[in-house]
């Protein structure tokens, strides 16, 4: 069965992602990205540096790896590259990951891109969650999973140049798949691994480069997490900051996997002066943990990409460890309805992909000792 992904013929496609500012009330372009790729196959690049008006937060300085003084030294303001920008996306169908960034660049241009420039717009990220039936399918983890994968994705991600040439050549590679190989891909990019970061301070080079990383070669079986509870309070004292703590860790490396714990539940902080006595308990528990699975890599049962961000966040506000956490995410295959052994459900599934397949859940999956 034909696929879902088939757009009008004749037109040139342009694949855009934008980076921009996280300001709630006034969001800045910080990078326009395009690819454009003609009907005679010819391609063409597009990538510019704008520079905000107000300071970047944060979690987008640690998540792009630039700064303001970046962006007014390579940068240019939006007036001034607009018309290029403009004459590089009139006339095309453009592609992008999410409806975000199609709006946001009208937004920004103050242009109708489809009634004054002639443009269509199609959602990859729409289209693919149509076929799988589920929450919207990550971009990196079908990169990783369609190409040969290395580690250079941790370096530029987010950046969105790379981010433009991974959406074409996902596009491109995935136009052509019937329905059923479509589907087919669903539940292993879900499954996919992933990489977890701190991004609530300002981070040093010296911390990126010493930093914590599970990401060992040695062949040693995955730390299953089974539970993970986190909690949030507002610092009224520090211009009510909202900082995370830990509340309950399960896991371990064999079934039932319950051989640590860390259980914090006692605690009920609401002040910092309670998160200061719970600092002081959860500090050497942390470390341990830590020290635990530093040749392992991490499975969790049920959780998402900011819970592990935070649990990233709150090691470092307790031991001023700078943590990469490389983990897989077991909750596509959580059923409420049905008790199963997650674990040996996934390697059940990795079990049918070829060789060059299960490679990429090296550390992870274990065909014959584990499962």
């Amino acid at each position: 069965m034909d696929n879902q992904l088939k757009l009008p013929n004749e037109r040139d496609l342009v694949f855009i992602d934008i980076e921009a500012s996280d300001d709630k009330h006034c969001q800045e372009m910080i990078q326009f990205s395009a690819i454009r790729k003609k009907l005679n196959g010819q391609e063409d690049e597009f990538d510019q540096l704008l520079k905000p008006k107000k300071q970047l937060s944060n979690y987008i300085i640690n998540l792009l790896k630039i700064d303001n003084n970046f962006l007014d030294q390579n940068g240019k303001t939006l007036d001034e590259c607009k018309d290029k920008i403009i004459e590089f996306i009139k006339d095309s169908v453009i592609i992008s990951f999410g409806d975000w960034d199609f709006k946001f660049l009208s937004n920004q241009l103050k242009i109708n891109l489809e009634t004054e420039l002639n443009c269509e717009k199609y959602d990859l990220q729409k289209e693919l969650r149509i076929i799988s039936g589920k929450k919207q399918l990550p971009l990196l983890q079908m990169y990783n999973f369609l190409f040969k994968q290395n580690d250079s994705f941790k370096t530029y991600q987010h950046c969105a140049t790379f981010d433009t040439k991974i959406l074409k050549d996902i596009f491109l590679k995935i136009k052509d798949m019937s329905q059923d190989e479509l589907e087919g891909l669903v539940p292993f990019i879900h499954l996919m691994p992933r990489t977890a970061t701190a991004y609530h301070k300002i981070f040093s080079k010296y911390e990126h480069k010493q930093k914590w990383s599970n990401s060992s070669t040695k062949n040693n079986f995955p730390f299953i997490i089974k539970t993970m509870e986190i909690g949030k309070f507002e610092n009224k004292e520090n211009n009510k900051q909202v900082i995370h703590y830990l509340k309950k860790l399960v896991g371990g490396f064999k079934a039932p996997y319950n051989d640590f714990v860390i259980n914090l539940e006692h605690y009920n902080i609401k002040t910092q002066s309670i998160y200061d006595i719970y600092y002081d308990d959860v500090q050497s528990k942390l470390v341990k943990f830590l020290n635990l699975v530093h040749d392992h890599k991490i499975i969790f049962y049920s959780t998402s990409k900011e819970k592990v961000q935070h649990f990233c966040e709150l090691i470092y506000d307790a031991t001023k460890i700078y943590c990469e956490i490389n983990y897989i995410n077991l909750d596509i295959l959580n059923n409420n309805k049905i008790q199963i052994d997650q674990y040996k459900e996934f390697c059940n599934l990795i079990k049918q992909l070829p060789k060059n397949k299960r490679n990429k859940f090296s550390g992870y999956y274990y065909e014959k000792n584990n499962c």
